[in-house]
């Protein structure tokens, strides 16, 4: 498929996708006419609904190993929230909360010839503590193409972020982590990312962005993956050993 075809499906399954969050509606699948054939297209698909929705804030992106291709997808501004806030549970059917290792943008990471390394982005960015909202507009997530995932911008319907760390703890470790969900606490012990370290993936998202023509750039916000998954409660704290903490509320 050229890139002009990728750009005309993708614009089409953003518009369904578009009217799906607008009315927030569930579907089985995108229709097979836009149905995204393959990773281009659902990014395709992505970029022209992000466009659509507003500005950019930060990034999801993930992978199941520290040899697996990432996946990512634009988080929009809007949808960033600061710890202590209170949100509709209206807003996000069939959502769960991911406890995520985050980073923001101190500065610009410009476009290079040579490609990004750790070290370099590890002096630009600094580290805290996220839950992010996952609420697909698919019925069944696992019943859809990876494609049309993508295009549906990886179920991202937004983040909340703690305040960063004063010394920031990079490198790959293990981490305790307690969601209380309405005063009943589930602790997750010894986690580790599936990657190992998670700035890698940033160093890996900075160095894909500036292939296509984009950038981090200062202020976004770059989470890398779920460690613990919950329901979303009425009253949600998490709490990361060593990094810090985010509290929200739903009505």
């Amino acid at each position: 498929m050229s890139q002009s075809d990728n750009d005309i499906t993708g614009a089409a399954a953003a518009a369904v996708l578009l009217e799906a969050r607008r009315a927030r509606r569930r579907i089985a699948r995108l229709p097979e006419a836009c149905r995204p054939a393959d990773a281009a297209t659902g990014y395709a698909a992505q970029a022209q609904l992000a466009a659509a929705l507003g500005d950019i804030g930060g990034w999801k992106i993930g992978a199941g190993g520290p040899d697996e291709t990432p996946l990512y997808a634009p988080i929009l501004a809007h949808e960033i929230h600061p710890r202590g806030g209170t949100l509709s549970l209206a807003d996000f059917p069939g959502a769960l909360l991911e406890a995520e290792l985050a980073f923001r943008l101190r500065r610009d990471l410009p476009p290079r010839v040579v490609a990004h390394d750790l070290d370099e982005v590890a002096a630009a960015v600094e580290m805290l503590p996220a839950l992010e909202i996952y609420s697909s507009r698919f019925i069944d997530p696992a019943a859809v193409s990876e494609g049309e995932n993508l295009a549906d911008c990886l179920a991202n319907a937004g983040l909340i972020v703690g305040a960063p760390a004063s010394s920031a703890p990079f490198g790959e470790r293990e981490w305790d982590i307690a969601l209380d969900i309405d005063g009943q606490v589930e602790a997750v012990h010894a986690k580790r990312h599936p990657v190992g370290d998670p700035l890698r993936l940033v160093v890996w998202l900075a160095n894909r962005l500036d292939a296509v023509g984009d950038r981090l750039r200062a202020g976004q916000v770059v989470t890398t993956g779920a460690l613990v998954l919950a329901p979303i409660g009425r009253e949600v704290l998490a709490r990361w050993d060593g990094l810090g903490s985010v509290t929200v509320q739903f009505t």
